[in-house]
């Protein structure tokens, strides 16, 4: 096409050459070097093109690359400053981070965090649901968006997660965080196959997550029988197998048992358990159901029987807090003079002391004592034996570590 249009154009003359006795004109040889000429040149600027997209590119990457370091080394020492305690600090670091406008969704995670850490919630989730609406979001920041929605209404959460899980469906941090946000928002059924799932796994921490399994069992059930249905007392049973003797399917056991007129087998049920896992809630529910059906004498005498057994200060407590509740005074006083000096100084029994004195009359004194108590520091007598949280009321998990059933009655 080149040597045509510079026939086209310069009209040159052809060349003439004999072959065979016989005169010839053609203009080939000018059409093949203005071509191969044209070739050449052609060669020359697309190499030309080549080697300056390349050195473009290069520098672009080298000056990219050095953007990315300076980010990461100002993130790094955002999260010292963190790690010191020094939030201020840390903040506006990050912010220099961001005005380089890094890819790595690190800096926007981290950002995220120290918003959470400075309880400015409403930015963290703003921040968070930018790296999530991404096309294919870091792991991180989804798991950190669940984590959030355990305390904040984020029910959109439930369907990131399960988007993430449709491109990695095998990672163990995903499907933990996913079982708990199901929970969360009551997706029990949902919940329950994330956990299995998770148990499948190999190395990772199996009695924790059979614990939570059992808590999801255990809850999905109670849904269950609040709805009618029976089949809820299988999945309350089921739970056991996977935390023996767990706290609340005990006490919806026994309430069960109480319930159906079969006392003795609740009883049974609750000494069983108390003396397996220590858990005093068991003993209060027991408590409860029967003081529900008009038998406080049974819960009287079932405290006294196991104190005979058990030499634990807790159902000594226990007793005179009943005792008290059905204004037995004497009996209540009696168990009060018992107790060793040193335990009568704990909490617990003070506020007793203070009660017993006020359904005596004795106003002031008991007045006193509870001004002193609460000047020194709540009613606590729950603790966490994971991380020793303490609270003034039982709850299945703890709301600090997250354990399974590990809160526990602390009196002395």
């Amino acid at each position: 096409m080149v040597g045509m249009f510079y026939l086209l154009y310069y009209n040159p003359e052809p060349i003439v050459f004999k072959f065979g006795g016989k005169e010839i004109k053609t203009y080939i040889p000018i059409l093949t070097g203005v071509s191969f000429l044209a070739g050449v040149i052609f060669s020359f600027l697309l190499q030309l093109f080549s080697i300056i997209s390349d050195w473009t590119y290069n520098t672009f990457m080298k000056w990219k690359t050095a953007k990315e370091r300076k980010a990461m080394r100002l993130l790094s020492s955002a999260k010292e400053a963190f790690e010191r305690g020094d939030v201020e600090e840390a903040l506006r670091i990050v912010k220099e981070c961001v005005e380089l406008k890094s890819s790595s969704p690190d800096v926007a995670i981290f950002l995220a965090k120290l918003k959470m850490a400075t309880n400015s919630i409403e930015e963290a989730i703003k921040i968070l649901k930018d790296e999530i609406s991404k096309e294919n979001p870091s792991l991180e920041a989804v798991l950190l968006y669940l984590d959030l929605s355990l305390k904040e209404e984020l029910p959109d959460a439930i369907e990131i997660g399960r988007k993430k899980l449709s491109k990695d469906s095998r990672s163990p941090f995903l499907l933990r965080a996913m079982a708990r946000a199901c929970d969360r928002y009551h997706l029990h059924d949902e919940a329950i196959e994330y956990q299995k799932r998770l148990l499948k796994i190999e190395g990772w921490d199996r009695e924790t997550e059979r614990g939570f399994y059992a808590y999801l069992l255990f809850r999905s059930g109670e849904e269950k029988l609040n709805s009618g249905d029976e089949e809820g007392i299988k999945l309350i049973k089921k739970s056991m197998d996977f935390l023996p003797y767990f706290t609340p399917a005990v006490n919806e056991l026994i309430k069960i048992y109480v319930k159906n007129g079969d006392v003795k087998k609740a009883k049974g049920l609750a000494e069983e358990a108390f003396s397996k896992n220590q858990s005093h809630f068991i003993l209060l529910s027991l408590e409860k159901e029967l003081l529900d059906a008009n038998m406080p004498a049974e819960a009287i005498e079932f405290y006294n029987e196991l104190y005979e057994r058990v030499n634990d200060p807790a159902l000594r407590f226990l007793t005179a807090r009943l005792l008290l509740k059905l204004e037995m005074i004497e009996p209540a006083e009696e168990i009060l003079r018992e107790i060793p000096q040193e335990l009568a100084e704990t909490t617990p029994f003070r506020y007793l002391s203070a009660v017993l004195s006020s359904r005596k009359g004795d106003i002031t004194y008991g007045y006193r004592v509870m001004e002193n108590i609460i000047e020194n520091g709540c009613f606590s007598m729950w603790r966490c034996k994971v991380c020793k949280w303490k609270g003034s009321a039982y709850t299945p998990i703890c709301p600090n570590c997250r354990g399974v059933d590990s809160i526990r009655m602390e009196v002395v």
